[in-house]
């Protein structure tokens, strides 16, 4: 199901079937992922947009800079959820004698 969403939020980028096919399979991938790690970290800051850059690269694109600082600000974003989170963890176990 989260497969075929995937290729669904891609329908408007004017891909052909093949690269449709493509991204399906893509899906699978990160739903395989993320059910065997349980780590939303497995697929964001790393495996998607790793994915992205090489295709950027490979096909000669052009990357904006608003499309770099989003990436920054976003794992900024993160790192702060997950020091938050962690913090909050650690005050909520009991202490160890």
């Amino acid at each position: 199901m989260s497969s075929a969403l995937y290729v669904l939020f891609h329908i408007g980028y004017g891909m052909n079937l093949t690269e449709m096919v493509f991204l399906f399979f893509i899906g699978l991938l990160f739903c395989s992922l993320f059910m065997v790690t349980r780590n939303i970290f497995i697929l964001w800051p790393f495996f998607q947009p790793m994915g992205q850059l090489i295709t950027v690269v490979k096909e000669g694109l052009e990357l904006p800079m608003i499309a770099t600082l989003r990436f920054v600000e976003l794992l900024i974003l993160f790192l702060v959820f997950t020091w938050v989170l962690f913090r909050k963890e650690k005050k909520m176990k009991p202490a160890n004698p």
